[in-house]
């Protein structure tokens, strides 16, 4: 019975196939719950009108948007390859950092990050200035409009 059961090709493309999904599941799980939040920290820096937070951020999102994540990948290893000698293996962490399953959500948040950054960036600056006007109009402090107007 096992034996009719194993030459189903269909069963072997699914055995076949079962550990990078695994490793997929693995990723997005590790790799979404931190990037949003960061997500939203980077739109806000970049929505900043102070330019020693804004400008850093645009370039992180620039840099991030405008190079392939199969090269961020080996740039990230490349990184944490050079650090090792310097920084990682007098601290004694060098087992771990350089696993890809960890340098691959790594290189996933900080993606994800940049990405909807600029998502979340493009619907800050939707907001219409009439309502931050109003909501500044009828006595609100900047803290109460970002809560009321702003953010939602």
């Amino acid at each position: 019975m096992i034996d009719l059961f194993m030459d189903n090709v269909i069963v072997q493309e699914i055995i076949l196939l079962a550990k990078p999904a695994l490793f997929n599941a693995y990723f997005a799980l590790a790799s979404i719950p931190i990037g949003f939040p960061f997500a939203i920290l980077l739109a806000l820096g970049k929505f900043s009108s102070n330019k020693w937070i804004s400008m850093p951020v645009r370039g992180f999102i620039y840099a991030f948007r405008g190079s392939p994540l199969f090269i961020q990948f080996f740039m990230f290893y490349a990184l944490m390859l050079s650090l090792n000698k310097v920084l990682w293996k007098p601290m004694g962490v060098d087992d771990w950092i350089l696993h890809p399953l960890f340098i691959g959500p790594l290189v996933l948040i900080l993606n994800t990050g940049a990405y909807a950054a600029e998502i979340f960036y493009g619907a800050l600056r939707t907001i219409p200035k009439g309502e931050v006007e109003a909501a500044r109009a009828m006595g609100m402090s900047k803290r109460q409009v970002f809560k009321t107007v702003t953010w939602p």
